[in-house]
């Protein structure tokens, strides 16, 4: 497995190849549209009764085959353009152009592959049309439409431009798992499935669903492995599941194909229930909801809950955490007073008050106008989230009762509101992904009218 960034030399030689590759693409698109142009028109030069030495009416019949030809070369050329792009998202040392590239792969243009297979088709009826006319006015037309046999080559005309659009989108889908393997941000067998859900929106839908049951198959025939995998991923001793949700915060109900597979699995295979618990969402729709460790190795987007908490004597001042150092994620980072996923169907209330419990051993009792600041969809690699953010002010008598789990919170700090916007500027490597997502929103509330 590949880590780190390439050596700069060579990123320069990929971005030289990558431009290259761009100009050739355009180069083909071009030479599509001249030959199949050229060709429809010999081939349409008997049209009003008059006869050419040559026959050029069977030329209609190669132009849609010349039109898939040329998809072919355009295809390639994308595709190498799109596994470049891969790579320099994975490995480049610009962290610029690792973020835009990550932007361009999740905004990519939808548009522009559909119009190779869409120009193959339509030259194709342009071939009928123009055989037909030749019909029409008495001109030698090179087959009869009257024929099934014409319209059965007709079909097997059309089938290589669409199978090869078809073919083309699952290559794109296996850049991003391999990507994904590249990048080192999925462990092995799980590097499949995150590039699943990412193509899903990370969201659990029929496809991702069924790639993580035909995985559990997999691994659940040597017991070994499967508690292997399970013991692999520092959360797979809680038994928190966490709600899939889309990216307004909306909880994904699941399909009746899904719900009669996982009660099927869950009944001869126990452990099963390891992954997935099923669940009735408060429309009466059902769900599945996702062990924490499986959301998290998969990608799949869950709520979470972030708090901020004003000091109760120094205005200007905020309290922040230094995550603990044995975390899994962002260890010994500058954090939240108080974070967490929202487990299962939970509420807000239940979750602020468990994570204030855990984090700082006190109750939502202790804090004093609580206010949501907003939501915001949050994605980065395989972490996503939907989060919502809150303010509220630590009660003067609780602020000397702060304390918690050094496990979690290896310490509490009052900061300057404006220390944690300059440092948050200059080195926001310091800070956990929440408190750096979060912070424009804090930062908006506190300097707005009434603050």
């Amino acid at each position: 497995m590949m880590t780190g960034t390439a050596d700069p030399a060579f990123v320069e030689h990929l971005h030289a190849e990558k431009l290259r590759t761009q100009e050739n693409r355009t180069k083909y698109v071009t030479q599509k549209l001249a030959f199949v142009t050229g060709l429809m028109s010999l081939g349409s030069l008997s049209i009003g009764g008059s006869t050419a030495a040559f026959d050029f009416g069977y030329l209609l019949l190669l132009a849609p085959w010349v039109a898939t030809a040329f998809d072919l070369y355009i295809l390639g050329e994308d595709y190498s353009v799109k596994r470049t792009g891969a790579f320099l998202r994975a490995q480049s040392p610009s962290g610029a152009e690792r973020t835009w590239e990550a932007w361009v792969s999740r905004h990519r243009d939808h548009f522009a592959p559909v119009a190779m297979p869409l120009l193959t088709t339509i030259v194709l009826v342009g071939s009928i049309a123009i055989t037909a006319a030749l019909r029409r006015v008495g001109a030698h037309a090179p087959v009869s439409l009257d024929e099934p046999l014409t319209w059965v080559w007709y079909a097997v005309t059309l089938l290589p431009c669409w199978f090869l659009y078809v073919y083309y989108r699952r290559l794109k889908g296996r850049i991003e798992e391999w990507a994904a393997v590249l990048r080192g941000d999925q462990i092995t067998p799980f590097a499949q499935l995150a590039a699943r859900a990412r193509r899903s929106d990370h969201i659990l839908d029929d496809a991702t669903y069924r790639m993580a049951s035909r995985l559990y198959k997999e691994i659940e025939k040597d017991r070994a492995v499967l508690e292997g995998v399970h013991g692999a991923h520092g959360e797979s001793t809680q038994a928190e599941v966490l709600l899939c949700v889309d990216r307004q915060g909306e909880p994904v109900a699941v399909s009746d194909a899904i719900l009669k597979d996982y009660r099927r699995r869950v009944a001869r295979m126990p452990d099963y229930g390891r992954w997935f618990q099923e669940a009735a969402l408060p429309n009466g729709q059902r769900t599945l909801l996702v062990a924490r460790w499986l959301s998290h190795a998969a990608g799949l987007r869950h709520r979470s809950v972030h708090l901020f908490l004003d000091h109760p004597v120094l205005h200007d001042h905020t309290l922040l955490q230094v995550r603990g150092f044995t975390k899994a994620e962002a260890p010994g980072l500058l954090d939240l007073p108080a974070a967490g996923h929202v487990s299962g169907l939970d509420t807000v209330d239940v979750t602020l008050d468990r994570e204030l419990q855990e984090e700082l051993g006190l109750t939502l009792d202790a804090v004093e106008d609580l206010t949501k600041l907003g939501d915001y969809d949050y994605t980065d690699g395989r972490d996503a989230e939907y989060r919502s953010v809150y303010r509220g002010r630590l009660k003067s008598e609780d602020l000397l009762r702060l304390s918690g789990d050094d496990d979690e919170v290896a310490a509490v700090a009052t900061v300057s509101v404006k220390m944690v916007e300059s440092t948050l500027a200059q080195h926001p490597e310091r800070y956990a992904s929440g408190l750096r997502g979060s912070f424009a929103m804090y930062r908006e509330a506190r300097n707005g009218p009434d603050c």
